[in-house]
């Protein structure tokens, strides 16, 4: 029986995240994106992203990190050197990506 649900604890994030080290960049894919930053931040103020996450960067500082989650907060922001990217709702909303010498981004 396939679960309908994945939980992705501290353990499981940094497993997923090591299998990413013989890239070039590290780069974290999350829906939810780190507390405390303008790409967590609803409409009427409260800060609602994941202190898991954001412990996760603090911890060990990927270069990217894309998020979705909360439509309203699209935008970019850094913790650390950590690029922080929230492309909003698509199809409306998306970002283009280039990982070459350094990221670079576009939102759209």
């Amino acid at each position: 029986m396939r679960p309908n649900r994945i939980i992705l604890t501290k353990k499981r994030i940094v497993h997923i995240y090591f299998i990413s080290l013989l890239d070039q960049f590290h780069i974290l894919l999350s829906h939810s994106p780190p507390a405390k930053t303008k790409v967590d931040k609803t409409f009427i103020g409260l800060h609602v992203g994941s202190k898991a996450i954001r412990d996760f960067i603090a911890a060990f500082k990927p270069d990217l990190v894309i998020c979705g989650h909360i439509h309203e907060a699209r935008g970019v922001d850094t913790i650390n050197n950590t690029l922080i990217i929230n492309p909003g709702p698509f199809p409306k909303h998306y970002a283009i990506i280039n990982l070459n010498e350094k990221i670079e981004y576009e939102l759209h």
